[in-house]
């Protein structure tokens, strides 16, 4: 496997991009092993703390903490929604809004490794939440960049998809065929853990799967 890219390191956090294929965590070929080894094989040896998570299909930037301090911090900003989390999707038709607010109830079947958006509360129920805003749309796709306020389990894909705009290449929820997922950890934002200021990290996607709507991304702007 090719070199993971680091956007930034330092005695607190390191920031980096997951290629899709990989999970997210602990695990044999994961990315806490793979950033093991790499940062071994430079002379350096390092711990990391996963403090949130991409499914394993999805890529993008992510952050991992290389101290129990920093991960107890960053962990409580993401419980705090005071972590920014966006993420660039490709659906197959716009939204009804050009800019929008979901609000779901979503139940993750652990059985069937899917999550469906429900009715009702019940046990394993939990609210997701996300601001949207569509950056531009071809005959074939829609460009979205969406912000997360809950980081629950498939959530994108699932409140995507229950509005019929399914991800293209996310068989698992109805999208068409395509060789990887259109979603994009897109830019992440947090107090630093030492520096105790806020810092960005903003990445464009890699591969070929957004090249049909890359038009649209100099129009990226938070909110």
């Amino acid at each position: 496997m090719k070199e993971l890219k680091i956007l930034y390191r330092d005695r607190a956090v390191t920031v980096c991009l997951k290629p899709a294929g990989i999970i997210s965590e602990e695990g044999a070929g994961g990315m806490i092993d793979l950033l093991r080894r790499q940062l071994a094989e430079s002379g350096n040896s390092a711990e990391f703390f996963a403090v949130h998570r991409l499914d394993r299909d999805v890529a993008g930037v992510m952050v991992y903490a290389n101290t129990r301090a920093a991960a107890a911090d960053l962990s409580e900003q993401i419980r705090n929604r005071s972590f920014v989390k966006q993420y660039l999707a490709a659906v197959e038709a716009p939204p009804e809004q050009a800019e929008f607010h979901w609000q779901d109830l979503l139940f993750f079947d652990r059985t069937r490794s899917k999550a469906f958006v429900v009715k009702r509360e019940r046990r394993g129920v939990r609210q997701a939440s996300l601001h949207g805003k569509l950056l531009g749309s071809t005959e074939q796709a829609s460009l979205l960049l969406l912000s997360l306020e809950t980081g629950r389990r498939h959530q994108i894909r699932a409140q995507c998809a229950v509005r019929q705009l399914p991800l293209i290449g996310d068989r698992r929820y109805g999208g068409r065929a395509a060789e990887q997922i259109a979603l994009w950890s897109y830019r992440l934002a947090f107090i630093h853990p030492v520096r105790n200021e806020q810092v960005s990290f903003c990445h464009p996607p890699l591969g070929d799967t957004f090249d049909a709507l890359r038009q649209f991304l100099p129009q990226i702007t938070t909110f």
